[in-house]
């Protein structure tokens, strides 16, 4: 094969992809017009009163993400099992 010309039956070299973290570029971008973070819900102290605030906010424009279980700087760690809802 190396020693022919026919050079179809090789391909370039690829190095293995990382998986892309959505969480931590969120974090890079912050809390913005589209994205919002919550740390945890309950319903007293008014938290579930913010994360159904924010999902209204996204419905009534272009949508948007509100990440439930998740600080919004990354020395937190995630407390959520992957709470996210995507309002478009």
């Amino acid at each position: 094969m190396l020693k022919g010309s026919d050079f179809a039956l090789t391909r370039p070299y690829r190095p293995k992809k990382e998986p892309f973290d959505y969480i931590a570029a969120a974090r890079e971008q912050g809390p913005n017009i589209v994205q919002s973070f919550h740390e945890t819900w309950t319903r007293s102290g008014g938290r579930l009163t913010a994360i159904l605030s924010d999902v209204v906010a996204f419905a009534n424009t272009n949508g948007g993400t509100v990440y439930v279980g998740v600080s919004a700087t990354r020395k937190g760690t995630h407390r959520g099992r992957g709470g996210q809802a995507i309002v478009r």
